[in-house]
């Protein structure tokens, strides 16, 4: 069940995304540190998201390694109380 909803839901952010990038086909500049460079509106939203989502990624990764040694330690200690 888990699996189908997280599936509907990256389909629906996925049409939404193209429903989005549709509408906005403008030519923006985008100015970083080294160049210039001309992109569509649509992908620079595009790259911009994808940013986003490696980031919560890498910040989720984190945060799930930190719990999984805790629970390491705690098992551990739970083993140690057990023992006569």
């Amino acid at each position: 069940m888990k699996t189908f909803l997280t599936a509907l839901i990256f389909i629906f952010v996925l049409l939404v995304a193209i429903a989005v990038g549709s509408q906005n086909e403008q030519v923006v500049d985008v100015n970083y540190l080294l160049a210039v460079t001309s992109l569509p509106l649509s992908t620079v939203i595009a790259i911009c998201i994808g940013i986003g989502i490696l980031l919560s990624l890498i910040l989720l990764l984190g945060y799930i390694l930190k719990l999984k040694w805790q629970i390491v330690r705690l098992q551990k200690r739970i083993k140690q109380l057990n023992q006569p």
